[in-house]
């Protein structure tokens, strides 16, 4: 399960296939015990051969989205922002 704040960040952040893959691989690599591409690769479910598969993520996870700007700083910073919105609503 992933919470709705990466949902509803990574839906505006990135394509909707891009999207739909990210959520695919957070819920494969949640579930494998050995994190590498090629373990990805096979268990992730897209009706693939597995080479075109591993390809695919390859060239996913280097594409310079990934960059510590693009997505990840702004999803830190709206968890900050919902933690002290929490906290602050609960000392009330």
């Amino acid at each position: 399960m992933i919470p709705e704040l990466y949902h509803a960040h990574l839906s505006e952040k990135l394509t909707r296939s891009n999207y739909l893959l990210t959520i695919l691989l957070i819920q494969v690599v949640q579930s494998i015990k050995e994190v590498t591409l090629e373990s990805i690769a096979t268990k992730l479910a897209i009706p693939i051969k597995f080479e075109s598969r591993r390809k695919k993520l390859q060239r996913f996870l280097s594409e310079d989205k990934w960059v510590l700007d693009d997505i990840w700083l702004s999803l830190v910073i709206g968890w900050i922002k919902g933690v002290h919105l929490t906290l602050a609503n609960t000392s009330n």
